[in-house]
């Protein structure tokens, strides 16, 4: 009888456990297991690239994941998203890790994809850590269901960076859908100027702003990369 009733409650506990792993795996969106998996069920995809800067052109030069601390420098992060969902609401959050495993900073925005065949419009709107009523809003043309989201570490040898591996991490929805890891190496001297032709090695400039909402960042189109800076200097 004692070995029916303890083979009851294995089988009564068994039934629990499976029931919070299914509960908690229906928290996760479609698009963030999809992208996680990374199988071939259509939804969103995700690719991160790093470089060095961003040429006036709207290249994106010295990619790769290693970089060093500068007279003035940075490392800045492009987050691709394409097979967006149109009409679905979006949050991006991209977090700068250090090699402690603790947050350096964040930046994030929510946003929504309009538009049909060839003429798409991503309106975006990026928060302020310190203040999240205070949005800033930009439409983002492109050709396909596509986004790209951008931060900017800064490197420069007087905000006293520490050398070693750092990681970027991309949210979506509040998920952990893509890290990339890169090595920040010790001081030494950046190249000025780029393979395309710029002189003075600045990035591209950023488009006339136009006012929409509390803020705004105006337009841009999908094929020009620009950044943004947050509350601490970084964006």
């Amino acid at each position: 009888m004692n070995h029916v009733k303890a083979a009851r409650r294995n089988l009564l506990a068994a039934i629990a456990i499976l029931a919070a792993g299914l509960l908690l795996g229906g928290c996760e969106s479609d698009e963030s297991r999809r992208m996680r998996a990374r199988d071939d069920t259509p939804g969103p995809a995700l690719s991160i690239e790093l470089c060095r800067k961003v040429s006036k052109k709207g290249k994106r030069q010295g990619v790769g994941n290693e970089f060093a601390i500068g007279s003035k420098s940075s490392v800045q992060a492009f987050a691709d998203f394409t097979d967006l969902v149109p009409g679905r609401d979006y949050t991006a959050h991209l977090v700068w890790i250090r090699p402690d495993g603790s947050e350096l900073f964040r930046r994030f925005a929510e946003f929504r994809l309009r538009g049909a065949d060839g003429d798409w419009t991503a309106d975006v709107a990026w928060k302020d850590a310190l203040d999240l009523n205070a949005d800033r809003h930009e439409e983002v043309k492109s050709a396909t269901p596509s986004l790209t989201l951008d931060s900017t570490f800064n490197t420069s040898a007087d905000r006293q960076r520490e050398p070693g591996n750092w990681r970027l991490r991309v949210y979506l929805d509040r998920r952990l859908v893509r890290e990339e890891a890169f090595a920040l190496a010790e001081f030494q001297e950046v190249p000025v100027g780029d393979d395309d032709g710029d002189e003075d090695g600045e990035r591209k400039a950023e488009p006339k702003k136009s006012k929409k909402g509390k803020k705004s960042a105006g337009k841009r189109d999908a094929t020009s990369d620009r950044g943004g800076a947050d509350a601490a200097g970084e964006g």
